[in-house]
């Protein structure tokens, strides 16, 4: 777990003592959090829907949640390249996911 990011307690058993872990089969996705300026654009073809992102724009973050929660997402795996490039990247993406309140997992 990151340091400073939510900890909804959802370990095994939560402080209700109801279980939230991830039941099969899951749905998963992979996620890159790599799109920070123009050179990690140079190899797309096409342009997405949301544009020429940054991968920390909160916006772009709470639209990539969003659709992930649409999409019925159980569990999604980030790109990490360390703790001191991922790490701010990795609370957002927590924050906003605790925000939606959805039962998506990182």
């Amino acid at each position: 777990w990151i340091d400073g990011a939510p900890d909804k307690g959802d370990g095994p058993a939560s402080s209700d003592g109801t279980t939230s872990n991830l039941r099969f089969p899951v749905r998963g996705a992979f996620y890159f959090a790599n799109y920070d300026s123009a050179e990690s654009w140079e190899s797309v073809q096409h342009e997405p829907s949301l544009g020429w992102y940054s991968s920390t724009d909160p916006t772009v973050i709470r639209a990539h949640v969003n659709a992930m929660n649409y999409g019925k997402i159980d569990l999604s795996i980030s790109t990490w390249n360390g703790p001191d490039i991922d790490r701010p990247k990795m609370r957002m993406l927590l924050d906003e996911t605790t925000k939606q309140g959805e039962s998506l997992k990182w």
